[in-house]
């Protein structure tokens, strides 16, 4: 399965939406929380589904949920769930898993039932409008955790001098500037906008430590971020992303979503890279649809950024209308 995964897309082409459907499965099946799941059918007058493949903390599971017409109404009781899951062998492919899961046979049962069993599962979305300061570390790995927190910040922004820990607050730390002797206080669960003399992009490094210390630590297993790059430095967009991508030896799967299109010159496999893009069909319906560059390129030597700008995936927004903005008078 590919762990390592880099999502490019326009404006509005669903990006988030994507991040945010993952994390409602994820509700569902640790939580049994449905109700995000019932709010996302367009259509309840018909019968809905979803099924996913994921792979999480070593296990494989194939998950396929059946939504009766009306469910978030009179029929929330017919709504059914099938969960099959399998260990990762050291040796497996994804075909080779999915052949011993496909020997498992397990009927649909009421969605509450079918989740007795107990799924060991963790993730991490960020996301851009994240409102909040989060510190995921223990108490004994305080040192650890600010050390990380300040050689990101310092990437960010250099007139950072360092980073020193509250003694006097959980999980609090001091920001120190150059050309202030007063520290910025940044407590668990601080809102961003309250955190003056930190630029919008240096504010985002805060979920990038917590990421990062997630990964270093096997914390998660499932990590979604969603543009947390789009106030930063293209070569810092970069060196983080090279960054994260070796963190896979714990069966971690990462998403990245960006609209930086320097990440296609990138040395990784082709099937690293997806595209997202916005189609209007019948009826002025939106249809989102998902381009892996691994449907159109198979050599891993061949340039990404080259084929994207060539429209090869025919991805590209239509920029035509600004070339009539001239004539508006």
């Amino acid at each position: 399965y590919r762990r390592f995964n880099i999502i490019v897309g326009a404006n509005s082409t669903g990006k988030t939406t994507l991040g945010k459907l993952f994390q409602n499965i994820f509700y569902l099946l640790n939580k049994k929380e449905i109700s995000d799941i019932l709010e996302a059918v367009n259509d309840e007058n018909k019968t809905s589904t979803f099924e996913i493949d994921l792979v999480n903390k070593g296990i494989l599971y194939r998950i396929i949920c059946l939504l009766p017409p009306n469910a978030k109404d009179e029929n929330r009781a017919e709504i059914k769930l099938s969960i099959r899951y399998v260990e990762l062998n050291k040796d497996d492919t994804y075909e080779s898993a999915l052949k011993r899961l496909m020997q498992i046979n397990e009927e649909p049962l009421y969605y509450v039932d079918a989740l007795e069993k107990q799924l060991t599962m963790g993730w991490n979305f960020t996301y851009p409008e994240n409102n909040f300061v989060y510190y995921s570390y223990k108490k004994e790995d305080e040192e650890s955790y600010r050390l990380l927190l300040e050689t990101i910040l310092k990437v960010f922004d250099p007139s950072i001098e360092k980073v020193t820990i509250n003694k006097d607050m959980e999980k609090c730390f001091y920001v120190y500037f150059r050309r202030s002797n007063d520290p910025l206080v940044v407590e668990n669960g601080r809102k961003y906008s309250s955190i003056n003399y930190m630029s919008s992009g240096t504010k985002y490094a805060f979920n990038l430590a917590d990421v990062i210390w997630g990964l270093k630590r096997d914390m998660f297993g499932f990590y979604y971020l969603d543009e947390q790059f789009s106030f930063a430095n293209s070569e810092i967009e970069l060196a983080i992303i090279a960054h994260l991508s070796g963190y896979d030896k714990n069966d971690d799967q990462i998403f990245i979503t960006t609209h930086n299109t320097d990440v296609l010159d990138m040395d990784f496999p082709v099937h690293t890279f997806g595209f997202l893009k916005k189609t209007i069909i019948e009826d002025n319906q939106d249809y989102i649809q998902y381009i892996n560059a691994s449907e159109y390129e198979k050599r891993n030597t061949a340039s990404i950024k080259n084929h994207y700008k060539n429209d090869c995936f025919s991805v590209l927004p239509d920029l035509s209308p600004i070339y009539t903005l001239v004539d508006i008078k």
